[in-house]
Parts: structure tokens; C-alpha cells; sequence
């Protein structure tokens, strides 16, 4: 997993100890890990609602973002086209259950996304990035 694991924190690369459980009866295999981990994703969940909230809703540059939750250091290319990872995010956000207007721009859709996460926040502070990234760890 890569990026902050804390609101505020410094980017970093970890690992992450997964437990692996098999239905005796079915052999179906339930993977347990621990909250903040998202599926098929490199990065941490406080990186990505981060990365979403600053970008949409705070109006910040996208290599500007991706430098705050990478830990590796970008080849440049952010300047010409922004942080394609954003746009991808964004898709996802569709299958975790949250209303996004698919004819809005992609940072209408983030600035969305991170507003009605900050409303599922169970202490606001009044800081949208923060009450997202609260929300989201609650959800």
C-alpha cells in the first residue's frame, strides 16, 4: 500500500498483513484486512479521499496532489495531462454506492464525492478534506 496512512501524514510505501479465510463447506476464500485497505487498489484510502477532496473541492493542481500522497516521485508528465489515477478514482467511486452526476466534469465529481463523504463524518470540523477522510474511515 502506498500513501498516508493518517490524515496529514507523510507518504509512504507499506505492508499490509492480510488474513485469508476458507469456507470448509464451500471453499469460498474471505480475505480480512484491516480499515483503510480498498480493493485492487495500490493506494491507501486516506491517500485516495485526500487526493479526490484536494483536487475537487480545494481546486489544487493534480501533480500538486499527487506529490502531498505519493511516496514515489513523479517522471513529470502530471504537468501536461494531471494525475490520471484522479479520473480513475472517480469510476470507482460509482460501485461504492455514492451519487455521483456522470455528466459533470471529473473535478465536479470529486468536489461531489468529497462533500457527501464530509457529510457521513460523525464529528464535522468544518474542513472538508478532513470530514471526508472521516467519513470515509466511518462509512
Amino acid at each position: 500500500m502506498a500513501g498516508p496512512t493518517d490524515l496529514g501524514g507523510v507518504p509512504r510505501e507499506v505492508s499490509v498483513v492480510v488474513r485469508r479465510y476458507q469456507c470448509q463447506c464451500c471453499a469460498v476464500v474471505v480475505m480480512v484486512v484491516p480499515r483503510g485497505v480498498l480493493p485492487r487498489l495500490r493506494y491507501t484510502l486516506v491517500a485516495v479521499v485526500t487526493a479526490l477532496a484536494q483536487w475537487g473541492h480545494g481546486g489544487r493542481a493534480g501533480w500538486r496532489v499527487r506529490g502531498e500522497v505519493s511516496p514515489w516521485h513523479s517522471s513529470g508528465d502530471e504537468c501536461l495531462h494531471g494525475w490520471r489515477s484522479l479520473r480513475r478514482w472517480l469510476t470507482c467511486s460509482v460501485a461504492a454506492g455514492l451519487y455521483v452526476d456522470a455528466t459533470a466534469s471529473p473535478r465536479v465529481r470529486a468536489a461531489s464525492l468529497s462533500t457527501q463523504l464530509a457529510a457521513m463524518a460523525p464529528l464535522p470540523t468544518g474542513v472538508v478534506t478532513v470530514d471526508a477522510v472521516s467519513g470515509a474511515l466511518h462509512r
